[in-house]
């Protein structure tokens, strides 16, 4: 790689480069000579140099786009005498090229030079006739066939049309696994959209995000600019670009799907190394674990819900709680009403005898005293739950569409128990954002109040039940959650707030994602998903209660720290300066739909 070793990145040019390798391997042909400068990119890649490393990938990731400026090759066959290219209109040579049928592996001769095609099924076909006019040549055509070398490909213009067996036009240069373009577009938008209401169009920080000497702000400058530069040329932007115009930048799992997709995965470890996907997760203790196993076997065996069977064990795990806890004891008070449930050969039913195992397990699990608050706390909640679960399972639902009931069935018997821990309340049905006539309208907020009265929304969540369309909206329920977890940050910063993080709930269908969101650096909003998982989709699911639990304990303990701040804030007198107010960036409205159509 000695052009790209001696040559300073910012005067790297592809056609230099080719040029370069050009001198150096002349018996190449172009298609070979794009494919060393590919593989010595790659290698320039892997290597530890800070600078020329991420410019390498970013070659690699535009390969498509950057050797359209190398020069097509002109002439379709080298004679073995002379360079220069054949010339339809030598005096010696008449022939007609749109006769020429290219059949498996031939070979024949034109004016001293070989020519010889291809099989169809490696990439070629015929070119059909246009004319009845006999091709006439100084030699005849032989009837021996051959297969070509890779030296004769290069006797082919690669700016003929090359096409694949179903007439497709085929790219022959290397291709990379992720598209350049993959994640620009939104597929469902039938009409041109107008993004750029109420975008600042210039966004100078006055600081700059660096991580392990990355500058990360740049790579999202670059990002929203394209996002902007796409907007204005009325392309359908995909959500992370629409999100984008608002400072918005969202961290997924997989690099493929970030705001990162394009730069270098040095950038995108970086954010992964700056906040954990497992940020406050706690596993529930075991015992939690096997009573809903105890509950989802109960349930399992039976056509019929066994509601008072159902009751009578969660108050057994209840006692059980209260007794390690040291405010109860448990007493088996409850048998007589697992006796009028049904009458049936399972009268001393199989989860009875593991409630009994359950106490015993209790006591193994919950000998450390360092985890013995947190883990009765997370029994009780997990009782909690069952609770709400069966009560729910009574009137049960399949596959309802309203926003209100499905909430209310698959969120509210979690969410609820969970966030009244942290004194955090909820609201149903479409309310404004921090109570803002012109802030956006969320499905189900979460308010902390404190105790000068003051409320802050902390916690949005979209819900779009199974079955629900959502062609009509201009912006899709993850793109207005972002939003409105911004709105809520914005105001925990104007309140004093230093470093306020809130969290979200995004539901498509049965699928769950929970996210965080916080301001980082000036004008860098991190919208980070933490998890993904799927609700209960029936009764017979309460093996899936455990993982459900766990992601929204994991999003209640990020909220902590902010909770905690803002009862600092509510008792001190103090006029806060450490909050980086000027960090802030205005929201983009919401887009407006012209009559035009794609």
């Amino acid at each position: 790689m000695p052009y790209f070793d001696e040559t300073p990145v910012s005067k790297w040019s592809i056609t230099m480069a080719y040029n370069n390798y050009q001198k150096k391997h002349p018996e190449k042909d172009r298609r070979q000579l794009l494919q060393i400068i590919n593989d010595d990119l790659k290698a320039l890649e892997k290597s530890k140099n800070a600078q020329k490393g991420p410019k390498a990938y970013s070659w690699r990731r535009d390969w498509s786009k950057i050797i359209r400026k190398v020069p097509e090759q002109t002439s379709i066959c080298s004679s073995s005498s002379s360079s220069t290219p054949l010339d339809k209109t030598d005096s010696n040579i008449h022939f007609n090229v749109d006769n020429i049928k290219l059949t498996e592996n031939s070979v024949f001769t034109v004016g001293g030079s070989n020519v010889i095609t291809t099989s169809p099924s490696s990439g070629f076909s015929s070119i059909p006739p246009t004319s009845n006019a006999p091709m006439s040549t100084t030699n005849t055509l032989p009837s021996t066939s051959t297969g070509p070398s890779t030296d004769d490909l290069s006797l082919f213009d690669q700016s003929f049309a090359i096409q694949d067996s179903t007439g497709a036009k085929r790219n022959i240069d290397s291709i990379l696994e992720i598209n350049d373009d993959s994640f620009d577009t939104h597929k469902r938008r039938r009409y041109v959209l107008n993004y750029m209401v109420n975008v600042d169009r210039c966004w100078e920080p006055s600081t700059y995000l660096t991580l392990q000497n990355l500058n990360i702000t740049q790579k999202f400058q670059e990002f929203r600019n394209r996002s902007i530069l796409l907007a204005d040329a009325k392309h359908n932007i995909s959500d992370n670009r629409l999100l984008s115009l608002s400072n918005i930048f969202s961290i997924t799992p997989s690099q493929s799907t970030s705001c990162l997709h394009r730069v270098h995965p040095s950038y995108y470890k970086s954010i992964m190394k700056l906040i954990k996907r497992k940020q406050g997760w706690a596993s529930l203790p075991f015992p939690a674990r096997t009573w809903c196993s105890t509950v989802d076997e109960l349930i399992g065996r039976r056509d019929k819900l066994p509601v008072k069977k159902l009751y009578a064990l969660i108050r057994k795990f209840g006692n059980a709680s209260a007794a390690a806890f040291g405010d109860g004891d448990s007493d088996d008070d409850d048998d007589d009403e697992n006796e009028d449930d049904d009458n049936d050969d399972n009268k001393n039913n199989h989860g009875n005898t593991n409630t009994i195992n359950e106490n015993k397990d209790l006591d193994d699990h919950t000998d450390d005293d360092d985890d013995d608050d947190e883990n009765v706390d997370d029994l009780l909640l997990t009782t909690n739950i069952l609770d709400n679960l069966v009560g729910a399972f009574q009137n049960w639902i399949d596959n309802c569409v309203f926003e209100s009931t499905f909430i209310q069935q698959h969120l509210s018997p979690f969410m609820i128990p969970v966030f009244q821990r942290l004194s955090i309340t909820l609201r149903l049905g479409e309310t404004h954002v921090n109570n803002d006539p012109t802030s956006l309208l969320a499905d189900y907020v979460g308010t902390y109040q404190t105790t000068s009265g003051n409320k802050f929304d902390v916690l949005s969540c979209e819900v779009k039940p199974f079955g629900k369309k959502s062609s009509s909206q201009v912006q899709s329920d993850f793109t207005k959650l972002g939003k409105e977890l911004k709105q809520m940050v914005d105001k925990l910063l104007d309140y004093g707030i230093e470093s306020p993080v809130v969290v979200g709930v995004l539901v498509e269908g049965y699928s769950m994602k929970t996210y965080s969101m916080r301001l980082v650096e000036d004008g860098c909003y991190i919208f980070y998903e933490h998890g993904s998982l799927t609700l209960l989709r029936s009764p017979q699911d309460v093996h899936g209660v455990p993982i459900i639990i766990e992601h929204l304990i994991q999003l209640g303990n990020i909220l902590q720290d902010t909770l905690k701040n803002i009862d600092t804030r509510s008792l001190s007198t103090d006029t806060p300066n450490n909050a980086p107010v000027y960090w802030k960036r205005q929201s983009s409205g919401t887009p407006l739909r012209t009559n035009e159509e794609r």
